[in-house]
């Protein structure tokens, strides 16, 4: 069912785990792709395809003990119409190439949709999850014909940057039309010992960027400051909430570079892994 013309919508997920004292749980993560793509078709198979739409980071990880618990695809069939017939796959992996044939942690996904359904209803949302624990497979595809391809799970490992990455694709090989789809969002359920973390994306001027934790059970964070990548690091500023991505630093020095991290936490004040640090000379700062 993979061949052909595969159109790569890949984000990128990241959470930092520090090591702590904390028993090993379950976080949930929701990663939402932006945009709409259009399933393509063809004969020739591309082994390094276009990007297409935004890349999204959503957590750094290094504890070693993690496992992939559950997968979940969902999204949007746009197009009206019948006889669906395309493959989607999700793949969380340690490698940040778009060649699915490399290694990776977790992979579900679904072949032939609605190849046998003369009545697809439009717009539709397609489901297709992966209980990793039971081994149980399921899709909502409204007719028949369609079926799991490949859900794996493989003991996580990470790069040297302590980075595990996700991507969806959807392609299509027998030279019809395919849909467009929206609305893209891979849930997972991942037991480690520390809650996934924020993702620090740099300084503009005088505004330190982040993205928050993807975790479900974050509901807040503190951004922290040193004038070293070691430390001691400082609280700059509490926030009530995880949806906070951005501050404005206005108590720096001119001419002095600070180091920043974000760290998350779940209800109870319950402290999860510390992002990854990022550095900003002052010298830049207006």
């Amino acid at each position: 069912m993979f061949n052909s013309w595969r159109l790569f919508a890949a984000f990128f997920v990241v959470a930092t785990l520090h090591f702590t004292a904390h028993a090993a749980q379950a976080w949930h993560l929701t990663i939402p792709l932006p945009g709409t793509y259009t399933v393509p078709s063809g004969s020739v198979f591309t082994r390094e395809p276009s990007i297409h739409g935004t890349v999204e980071t959503a957590g750094v990880f290094s504890d070693p003990t993690a496992t992939i618990n559950y997968m979940k695809i969902t999204y949007t069939d746009d197009s009206g119409g019948a006889g669906r017939n395309y493959d989607c796959e999700a793949i969380v992996s340690p490698l940040n190439t778009l060649d699915r044939g490399t290694g990776f942690s977790g992979k579900i996904g679904a072949g032939q949709i609605g190849r046998y359904n003369d009545i697809y209803p439009s717009p539709f949302t397609f489901i297709a999850q992966k209980d990793f624990d039971t081994g149980v497979f399921s899709e909502n595809e409204p007719g028949n014909g369609t079926g799991e391809d490949s859900g794996v799970n493989n003991p996580v490992t990470f790069g040297a940057n302590g980075m595990l990455y996700a991507r969806v694709t959807y392609f299509r090989g027998d030279g019809g039309t395919g849909p467009t789809v929206s609305n893209i969002k891979l849930q997972m359920t991942m037991t480690c010992s520390a809650m996934p973390g924020a993702v620090l994306l740099g300084g503009n001027q005088s505004t330190i960027s982040w993205q928050p934790s993807r975790a479900d059970e974050a509901v807040a964070q503190k951004l922290y400051r040193a004038t070293s990548a070691s430390g001691p690091f400082a609280l700059l500023q509490a926030f009530a909430n995880n949806t906070t991505a951005s501050f404005n630093d206005t108590t720096f020095v001119n001419g002095t570079t600070y180091y920043y991290k974000v760290v998350a936490e779940a209800a109870g004040g319950v402290v999860g892994s510390d992002s990854n640090v990022v550095s900003v000379n002052t010298t830049t700062l207006s």
